[in-house]
């Protein structure tokens, strides 16, 4: 039997693509490779443009999968680079890393050094990680974030970032849905910032 037409819907998708989406432009050049043997990838990239150099990255990442252990980069031309290690399920459902970041723009370096750990079960998605940075100009940050569904169809989230010698930003929103209706409660601090939202499905 022949390939089935596509539906009316989704030849209307590929039109709208074609009209609205962005595409490259001002000579835009991208190429990208990935190469995957055993527990080891290896994802090479270059881009750019008649506005910026021809910019070339390389990302190896390697998962030790009887340990439970991933460690991953990422390094650019620019001399600018990244490098994870991840611990998965260290208990059930947790994971945690530790991630080191170079970067340098109009000619200075800055070293980020950031421990972090993910939980995640049926009820509870959380995170916490904190941004220690080596230099002179950079404070150092923790940002933390929770997802709780008590019950079915009702989630409560809340995400807190804070910079040393700042005051907290606080985001919270509670929401809830049936087979008819959802509704959000969304709030900030100190952006003194509240909505609401309720819509039929």
């Amino acid at each position: 039997m022949s390939k089935m037409a596509s539906s009316y819907r989704d030849i209307q998708k590929a039109n709208g693509d074609l009209l609205n989406k962005g595409y490259p432009v001002n000579g835009l050049t991208s190429l990208t490779t990935e190469a995957k043997s055993g527990d080891i990838t290896l994802k090479t990239g270059v881009s750019g443009d008649n506005a910026k150099p021809l910019v070339a990255s390389i990302e190896p990442k390697l998962e030790i999968k009887d340990k439970n252990v991933v460690v991953e980069g990422k390094l650019i031309t620019s001399n600018n680079f990244n490098v994870k290690l991840t611990g998965k399920d260290v208990v059930d459902g947790l994971n945690v890393y530790v991630s080191g970041d170079r970067t340098e723009k109009k000619g200075d370096v800055d070293f980020v050094v950031t421990p972090g750990l993910q939980y995640n079960n049926e009820m509870v998605h959380f995170t916490f990680d904190g941004k220690v940075a080596l230099s002179d100009y950079a404070k150092p940050s923790v940002s933390t974030a929770a997802h709780v569904q008590p019950v079915d169809n009702v989630s409560v989230g809340v995400k807190v970032d804070y910079k040393l010698g700042g005051s907290p930003e606080v985001e919270g929103v509670l929401a809830g849905r049936n087979d008819d209706f959802q509704a959000g409660l969304s709030g900030a601090y100190p952006a003194s910032m509240v909505g609401f939202n309720f819509w039929h499905n």
